[in-house]
């Protein structure tokens, strides 16, 4: 019936593929994707759902080809940077990943978590140097975003800075104080600083209303806190 309808075939089959999809039919869905394309090059989320689908597939390659396209299409589309630096890692395309990284961090030079990527990439690359230097501009650095919150604490937390990332997690909290991802790191902090009943109260919230998201995050406790101080918060 979309088909036969007077509307933007494109769009249409850009919807029948994204419908295959859901569906569980992905050679379907790639197939009017594809199509959809031939006709309209522009259809950034056909871009999208193919990179995430052949992502899913273990094919990298060909995931990176959709995500180059669609940053080329719509640079702005931040995300698809760290996805298409994925792709390329796991295709072991590191030299690409790291200029996709480079290229986004010119782009948005307040992304700290852009830095944490490249650090970790230049550790899986071997080079050592630049590692410790992109780590040394994170611990530098000051979040801009409540996003980046949690991969700048875990290398604050490296170097003991615990202040720092009280500090910091509080003043995104006076803003948006609904953030549990914040309120876990506040935990951290307060353990490591001895102050054993704000963390418990803290906890006693995620129990009662969040404890889908305490469970989701608990290995962050397990990296951080000791055995001993997850059992005087009651994490144990």
């Amino acid at each position: 019936m979309l088909l036969e309808a007077s509307v933007d075939k494109a769009t249409v089959c850009e919807l029948k593929g994204t419908i295959f999809l859901e569906s569980g039919n992905e050679d379907e869905g790639i197939n009017w994707l594809q199509r959809a394309l031939k006709i309209d090059p522009s259809l950034v989320t056909a871009y999208s759902f193919l990179g995430q689908t052949f992502y899913n597939r273990g094919e990298f390659n060909e995931a990176a080809a959709y995500w180059e396209k669609e940053i080329a299409s719509s640079p702005d589309h931040l995300v698809t940077y760290f996805m298409l630096t994925d792709a390329y890692i796991n295709a072991g395309r590191m030299e690409e990943a790291l200029n996709v990284l480079k290229s986004l961090s010119e782009r948005d030079p307040d992304s700290i978590l852009t830095k944490v990527e490249m650090a970790e990439l230049y550790g899986k690359m071997g080079n050592s140097e630049m590692r410790k230097k992109m780590e040394e501009e994170v611990l530098s650095a000051r979040p801009v975003y409540i996003n980046d919150m949690e991969p700048w604490a875990k290398v604050q937390f490296k170097h003991s800075n615990f202040d720092i990332v009280e500090e910091s997690a509080k003043k995104f909290l006076n803003d948006d104080p609904d953030r549990p991802e914040l309120k876990m790191l506040l935990v951290v902090t307060f353990m490591k600083k001895g102050k054993c009943s704000e963390a418990k109260r803290l906890l006693e919230g995620f129990e009662s209303e969040q404890v889908w998201y305490y469970y989701g995050k608990k290995e962050l406790f397990d990296e951080y806190l000791t055995e001993e101080e997850r059992r005087r918060c009651g994490i144990i």
